[in-house]
């Protein structure tokens, strides 16, 4: 009864408007499942109709016809059919139908066992709830501004539960904008405040009077965390030229900058600080910045490699991940897995579903992952995902405990 019955791809629009692609699984049983594509966020490799139409013909016709008959219950061995058919398939953006095929057969399955997706994925000891990692500031390459940095993050370590770290963090957001307007400075948001600031340094001193000036405490209440994106900063010729300014600096000169920052202000992490294939470049950073996380940005299957055979923990000791980048569900549990086996901690990016569906809260419950990127804090901008992780800590109340904060 729990056999896949039918698979059908059809084409949806993404919160852009722009074309993705929905997929239903449907069991022997009558339950079913649905799942999405992730959101390309980069507009540059975004989706295109052609390519959605090759994935809809591959999903109904090659993948269904492999699964077909196939038991819903065996994810693992679902996905790795899945995968195996990819790879003969091909299509540059297969890799966003084989997810959605994975999900739907997910939540099929939980259907049909009668439990919630989370419970269906995690099992039954779940005691954990994740930190919100709230973006409150953004420059980079896509930003018309002063700052090189992309993302000014507020680590919420000094709150007792999820729905307490929302609220702190979003009156440090709004705080941050009070200042802005104090100061005479624009006030865009799109996912955290677009602002004519003159660089990171001040970007870092308005986030530090904004938690001082809402009472709260520097290194006790809140630290920070930056995303810098330096793997866009790279140029061919193995250095990196700044988003906004003119020279070209070392992969050294990167780190004595990071490094600099970090004596500075009170930063917890840092993402994606050197270009993807600068191991050596994190090598150092990891050793000299023993105190901060070091948070690989490294194409899927190097972070897979990499933990297996446990040269990961040399480079950095803490990954971020979104849908968008993971192949199939049983790849993303699997990650989660090596990595808590390395020490490695794992942080969920939710900006990366395509409808405004609450599965990611789900997910990172289920895998009992620690912190979850939310992009800006203010609630009616994430309702459904904020609501359905506040739904489940009501829920399990004291059953369940918040993620232990970073040490600094």
């Amino acid at each position: 009864m729990s056999a896949i019955k039918n698979i059908c791809a059809a084409k949806k629009l993404d919160l852009r408007g722009n074309s993705s692609l929905e997929v239903s699984v449907e069991l022997e049983s009558g339950h079913r499942g649905v799942g999405f594509a992730p959101l390309t966020l980069d507009l540059n490799t975004a989706i295109t109709d052609e390519s959605i139409l090759d994935d809809i013909k591959t999903v109904n016709q090659i993948i269904f016809k492999a699964l077909k008959g196939k038991d819903a219950l065996d994810q693992q061995g679902l996905d790795k059919i899945i995968l195996n058919v990819s790879e003969k398939s091909g299509g540059s953006t297969l890799k966003n139908a084989t997810i959605a095929v994975s999900i739907a057969i997910a939540k099929a399955a939980s259907s049909y066992c009668k439990l919630p997706i989370y419970r269906y994925i995690g099992g039954a000891n779940k005691n954990l709830f994740p930190m919100p990692l709230s973006t409150v500031i953004r420059g980079g390459f896509d930003v018309n501004n002063k700052i090189n940095i992309k993302e000014f993050i507020l680590v919420p370590v000094g709150f007792r539960n999820f729905k307490d770290s929302i609220y702190g963090s979003s009156k440090v957001f709004n705080k941050i904008g009070e200042l802005l307007e104090e100061h005479g400075r624009s006030t865009n948001i799109q996912n955290g405040y677009i602002s004519d600031l003159n660089g990171d340094l001040e970007a870092l001193e308005i986030i530090c009077d904004a938690i001082n000036g809402c009472g709260y405490n520097l290194g006790d209440d809140f630290f920070i965390g930056l995303n810098v994106s330096a793997s866009e900063w790279k140029t061919k010729q193995g250095r990196y030229k700044l988003p906004k300014e003119i020279k070209l600096l070392s992969s050294e000169q990167i780190g004595d900058y990071l490094f600099e920052l970090c004596q500075k202000y009170p930063i917890i992490f840092i993402e994606d600080p050197l270009g993807r294939r600068d191991y050596e470049g994190y090598r150092k950073l990891k050793n000299r910045m023993t105190d901060v996380k070091i948070v690989g940005n490294i194409d899927i299957e190097d972070i897979l490699e990499k933990l297996q055979t446990g040269a990961y923990s040399d480079v950095a000791n803490a990954v971020v991940v979104s849908l968008k980048d993971i192949r199939t569900l049983s790849e993303l549990m699997n990650l989660v897995e090596l990595s808590r086996q390395a020490s490695c901690e794992v942080i969920m990016s939710d900006r990366s579903l395509n409808k405004e569906n609450s599965l990611i809260a789900d997910i990172i419950i289920g895998l009992g992952i620690k912190h979850v990127k939310i992009g800006t804090p203010i609630v009616a901008d994430r309702v459904c995902k904020f609501k359905r992780f506040l739904e489940l800590e009501e829920f399990f109340n004291e059953r369940m405990r918040s993620a232990s904060p970073w040490k600094y």
